[in-house]
């Protein structure tokens, strides 16, 4: 039986697997099996195992169809005969002396893990090289400690730096989960929750090759759809902290924490992390937590689910589109609208979660965009927009520039509709609102200006408005036009004659 066994998950690796392979067979530490776990490789990285193999009889080949490096790992530990395991990426190298130190400090200081530092290499300019070597690998322990003495948040989680003994692994199954994001972090959390003390080496002897196209490289590009693995690995560990009768609540608590804030803060799908965050409030008794932040936040993650669930009435916009609204319709719509919007106006709530406040006013413009197609020849909207104006004033920069033409395009829209059904009154009221919300929108002067000439038979409050509205670049001769006749009325010919001038001008180049 070897005294160690390195496992080594290999995908589509054959640029770096020479290196990799090379710096394991030259190990001074003889004495050593090397498993070498072939993920449905489609280039030549089986070939170059093979050929290995036939070179070194300490080589063993694994090859499997393609399910992710969490089940890599785990069939190499299935197969490990060793007393201690360690782990080794196909791109990454290790100093030829790296296991035979280890085995020394795992052995002499009688500990359960032994850690090593780590030197990051790439030939990726776009790769965090800084962060990674500043912070994440900087070495902060050395020589043999205490777990209580560690603050184990501060420890990179990365299986490949370390080596393990076999007993505590296979004794408590711990495994690599499958198809999850995090696998590390679970791995880790499992086997640290059973050492007693830890041995972290001064020397440097691990080379991590960080690129784009690695396992690494799509962890750290791909965050959208993958952050609430964050929330599954908290599970995860709980579940087995649970079943092995391990006690550490606060440790746990803090993951908790931890692991939801990197979540909510690195995904766009935030309310898809808040229910499942939410799920394990219960589970792991976070409201009983000594930590205060653990508390608050628990509490507030049931306020925002209650509020993301319970604020709507729940309607189908889409299945209502295409018919005249019922007056129960409505009624739904607009409660919608006054839902969201009294959310939305929570500075809490937007500090909190602002997807779920692009969520929310995203829903409120579609179903105020419904009311007022389907029932503005029934009623007046005033209270139905009021609770939109103030947030629109308020948080402007909220929209994208495609959401911002298209909801400008629906306010003309609607006020060319209501002055159609002669609302004139509403004409007036929502184009001045809609003036405060898109102050470089002239079209809104015009509008107003038509409204008191046309309908209210007040030419002198209109002229002010086309005279705002003709400051701007417009060819609009039609509304010269009228200012012309305003001007006449007024006994004013001069700016009766020149803005005719410019009617017959605009007019002749269209």
């Amino acid at each position: 039986m070897p005294t160690i066994s390195i496992i080594v998950p290999i995908y589509n690796a054959e640029k770096y697997l020479g290196k990799c392979l090379n710096s394991l067979i030259s190990q001074t530490c003889k004495d050593i099996e090397i498993i070498l776990v072939d993920d449905g490789s489609t280039d030549l990285s089986l070939k170059r195992c093979e050929f290995y193999a036939q070179q070194d009889n300490r080589i063993k080949i694994i090859s499997q169809e393609n399910q992710g490096p969490s089940v890599a790992r785990n069939n190499g530990l299935k197969q490990a005969t060793g007393k201690y395991i360690g782990f080794v990426d196909s791109d990454d190298y290790v100093q030829p002396n790296t296991y035979e130190l280890a085995l020394k400090y795992m052995e002499d200081e009688n500990t359960d893990l032994v850690a090593w530092g780590v030197k990051v290499v790439t030939d990726d300019k776009s790769c965090y090289v800084n962060w990674f070597e500043k912070y994440y690998f900087k070495q902060k322990y050395f020589g043999n400690t205490q777990k209580e003495d560690v603050d184990l948040f501060k420890i990179p989680v990365v299986p490949w730096n370390k080596l393990y003994k076999a007993s505590i692994i296979k004794e408590n199954d711990i495994t690599f989960p499958v198809g999850k994001l995090y696998e590390d972090d679970s791995f880790w959390w499992k086997y640290v929750a059973l050492c007693k003390n830890i041995f972290f080496m001064k020397e440097i002897l691990h080379f991590y090759n960080l690129r784009n196209t690695s396992l690494r490289g799509e962890v750290i590009h791909k965050k959208v759809d993958c952050e609430v693995d964050r929330i599954s690995m908290v599970e995860d560990v709980f579940d087995f902290y649970q079943k092995h009768n391990l006690e550490d609540k606060n440790l746990l608590d803090k993951l908790f924490l931890v692991s939801f804030i990197s979540a909510h803060n690195e995904t766009s799908d935030k309310t898809r992390i808040l229910k499942a965050a939410q799920k394990l409030v219960g589970k792991m008794n976070l409201l009983d937590s000594s930590n205060s932040d653990i508390v608050e936040l628990a509490n507030g993650l049931n306020k925002k689910i209650k509020e993301l669930e319970c604020g709507n009435v729940k309607v189908d916009e889409f299945e209502i589109l295409n018919k005249d609204l019922s007056e129960e319709d409505v009624s739904k719509l607009v409660e919608n609208i006054k839902n969201n919007v009294k959310y939305i106006k929570d500075r809490d709530n937007l500090a909190f979660d602002s997807y779920i406040v692009d969520e929310k006013l995203e829903k409120s413009v579609k179903s105020l965009d419904l009311v007022i197609e389907n029932s503005m020849k029934k009623l007046s909207l005033q209270d139905e927009f009021s609770y939109l104006k103030d947030f629109y004033l308020e948080y402007p920069e909220k929209f994208s520039s495609e959401m911002y033409v298209e909801a400008l395009e629906g306010m003309l829209e609607f006020l060319e509709k209501l002055y159609e059904v002669g609302l004139h009154d509403d004409v007036l009221k929502f184009a001045k609102i809609a003036k405060m919300i898109y102050p470089k929108e002239i079209e809104f002067y015009r509008i107003i200006g038509d409204v008191y000439y046309f309908s209210k038979k007040k030419p002198d409050v209109a002229l002010f408005y086309y005279y705002k509205y003709t400051q701007q670049k417009t060819k609009n001769y039609r509304v010269y036009e009228i200012m012309s006749n305003i001007y006449f009325e007024n006994g004013d010919v001069f700016n009766s004659l020149l803005c005719s001038v410019k009617a017959n001008y605009l007019r002749a180049n269209l």
